[in-house]
């Protein structure tokens, strides 16, 4: 098995061609892309993702130099990222998770609160996981990989 620079073994079938991003590169692209998906209210954000989902990136991913890909190391298109980004990370991950600790909690702040934490702890998932994957990757079996160049 090939080896990445945290010490970690990359699964095979990515084969050695493809490094996997580092958590922490992961990490701070997330961070970025929420600050751009409020600085331009969104609208900004969704057609620069849009331009960029096409090479299976989001607008922070594209800046911080990495690309997501399904299992076998194919790289994913525009479908699969909206897929990902905003259903499955965005309307499972985050609009459902606070619709269900709403239900719980109508009277209070809390749910708001576990929600965010939750949806938190599915972003930073990929801090300890072996194959460096968040939550949603687990769910959709990607991958997000080193490119050559940002």
């Amino acid at each position: 098995m090939a080896r990445q620079r945290t010490g970690r073994p990359s699964p095979p079938h990515l084969g050695p061609e493809l490094e996997l991003a580092r958590e922490e590169r992961r990490l701070a692209a997330e961070a970025l892309d929420t600050v751009l998906f409020i600085i331009t209210l969104g609208i900004g954000w969704l057609v620069w993702f849009l331009v960029e989902a096409t090479n299976g990136q989001t607008p922070a991913k594209r800046i911080f130099g990495m690309r997501v890909v399904r299992s076998d190391g194919s790289p994913v298109g525009w479908r699969y990222m909206v897929l990902r980004d905003i259903v499955v990370k965005v309307l499972v991950f985050l609009v459902i998770d606070q619709l269900v600790f709403y239900l719980v909690w109508p009277d209070s702040l809390w749910w708001w609160t576990v929600s965010m934490g939750a949806w938190a702890l599915a972003a930073m998932w990929c801090t300890w996981d072996r194959n460096v994957q968040c939550l949603w990757d687990k769910v959709l079996r990607t991958y997000v990989v080193r490119t050559s160049a940002p």
